[in-house]
């Protein structure tokens, strides 16, 4: 619905830029289009309050304007229900993410619009349903009224009390037919009662394809480990998942269809645990950590992770991989992380995004990437680094660039801190061969080292002709915001990309004027 003009005012707009004699062709059409285009227009809410404002019109219009501007709402009359039913019916998904400005919203309104008589739901046919309220304590009641059999799909949020423990624990019969559900807590950390009363609900739901929670107790990881149509699962590596488990030496058939598997750690050795006794057949796997400090003391947790999800993960099916440290931190000038700590990860050979975020320890060089790009061959997006603690670690050159163009053509994405400092006579015959990379579109250097942003801007556009610019929006994120040379190193990067603007308008510019004289060679006829 319009939000500046009425439909009258629509309609009226409509007709008066067309002819008469098209005016009942015109009534016809709309009349045939009315009722697909009311279940287009009623699908798909982000909100509730279009059913409130027609309450709430209904009421003025059988109401004076003093009783219209009270806030206690009263019962629809059977002529109002039928009104509100014929769009109720409509709508398939519902996303209530922001829910406010009282008394629109408040228990009175509600409560008369979630009593429909002679009717167990005032949406019979909700498929899918997002529930994120900002006043919970409130609200939750209405959640009840929301739930229903025909409900598939449930994102919601609670908070840690008692009425949520029962609300959770209620799901499962309010809602036996769920195949993709998501529940996290409003504080981010999920009481043992509410994991319990989530878990009861897991455990009778045997048609789950997506699962989304922060924690699950050992019974509902069993379920969930025997439901067939399992393909995607995201949970924090908490201990009841760490001891979910096969004695030593037995592989399990347990998660047999899963594809995707998303994993929250505190610590890494905390997710290094969570794959004893399993053998996964994934094709997505990404791990968020949180504290980097075993990471940043020391190389064997990280060499120890890898080596486990190599040896617990199919080697065929793999083909994307994310590794993110959520709080990123400068490393000490000790810390550093080589290529034999991700060795593992070498032995899936079919990857086509490996992506590495807050990971400030690696350290590569040219034969690294040589390495890594030979056993990677059709890697799609790779992003490796983004800081590198410069006088400690060692970095890739140019060359590594142009090596990875040479050995993998499907390269669109990547992130790679190097050393452009230094141009050298060999690089400048690989770019005379004409060495390059049409499809590149995605390129972050990080902090890398430059003292000729000329220069470099030259080489990138060569290398790569469909670039536009550098990414520098990882200077805004930590660890790159915190550092000491942002400033100097940032503009220098700046520099880079207003040189790529100008040598990419001189270069459209050059092809616009060779095509004009080809067509204007090709107009002039022979002189006989």
């Amino acid at each position: 619905m319009h939000h500046a003009l009425f439909i009258s005012e629509v309609c009226r707009e409509i007709c008066g830029l067309l002819e008469q004699s098209s005016l009942p062709a015109l009534a016809r059409t709309c009349r045939a289009l009315q009722e697909p285009a009311l279940d287009e227009l009623w699908k798909d809410l982000y909100s509730i309050h279009p059913f409130l404002q027609l309450l709430t019109q209904s009421w003025c219009e059988d109401a004076n304007f003093a009783e219209c501007n009270q806030t206690a709402a009263q019962r629809p009359t059977p002529s109002q229900w039928d009104t509100l039913r014929k769009y109720s019916e409509r709508t398939r998904s519902l996303y209530m993410c922001i829910i406010d400005d009282p008394p629109t919203t408040s228990s009175d309104y509600l409560s008369a619009l979630f009593n429909p008589p002679n009717s167990p739901s005032f949406f019979p046919n909700l498929r899918a349903l997002a529930w994120y309220p900002t006043n919970h304590e409130e609200m939750l009641p209405f959640l009840r009224l929301l739930c229903g059999p025909s409900l598939t799909q449930l994102s919601a949020e609670f908070t840690n009390d008692p009425a949520s423990v029962v609300m959770l624990a209620s799901l499962g019969a309010l809602c036996p037919n769920i195949a993709d559900i998501s529940i996290s807590a409003d504080n981010a950390t999920i009481s043992a009662e509410l994991t319990d009363a989530l878990s009861a609900s897991v455990c009778q739901w045997n048609d789950l394809k997506q699962v989304s929670c922060d924690d699950l107790n050992l019974p509902a990881l069993e379920h969930l480990s025997r439901t067939r149509g399992l393909e995607s699962l995201t949970a924090y590596a908490s201990d009841h998942m760490s001891s979910f488990s096969h004695p030593d030496g037995v592989r399990g058939t347990y998660f047999s269809r899963l594809q995707r598997l998303h994993l929250y750690a505190v610590q890494l050795s905390n997710a290094t645990s969570c794959f004893k006794g399993m053998h996964l057949a994934l094709e997505q796997f990404r791990l968020d950590v949180f504290d980097a400090d075993e990471i940043l003391s020391t190389s064997s947790f990280l060499q120890n992770f890898f080596a486990t999800l190599a040896g617990h993960c199919s080697q065929y099916t793999l083909t994307e991989l994310d590794f993110c440290i959520i709080h990123s931190e400068l490393p000490s000038s000790a810390t550093v992380n080589t290529l034999r700590d991700i060795n593992p990860l070498l032995s899936f050979r079919n990857l086509r995004a490996v992506r590495f975020e807050g990971l400030t320890t690696l350290s590569l060089d040219d034969s690294d990437i040589t390495e890594l790009a030979s056993m990677w061959p059709c890697i799609e997006e790779l992003s490796l680094s983004t800081y590198v603690n410069h006088p400690v670690a060692s970095l890739p050159t140019f060359h590594s660039l142009i090596h990875l163009i040479q050995t993998c053509p499907r390269l669109r994405a990547l992130s790679l801190v190097v050393d452009t400092t230094g141009v050298s006579e060999s690089l400048c015959h690989a770019l005379r061969d004409g060495v390059h990379s049409d499809i590149l579109h995605e390129l972050c250097l990080g902090n890398s080292p430059i003292n000729s942003p000329t220069v470099v801007a030259h080489v990138l556009q060569t290398l790569y002709p469909s670039l536009k610019l550098v990414d520098l929006s990882v200077w805004n994120k930590e660890p790159l915001s915190r550092l000491p040379t942002r400033a100097p190193c940032e503009r220098r990067w700046g520099t880079v990309n207003i040189k790529l603007q100008t040598l990419r308008a001189a270069t459209q510019q050059e092809s616009i004027v060779c095509h004009s004289v080809t067509s204007t060679d090709g107009d002039q006829s022979p002189i006989h």
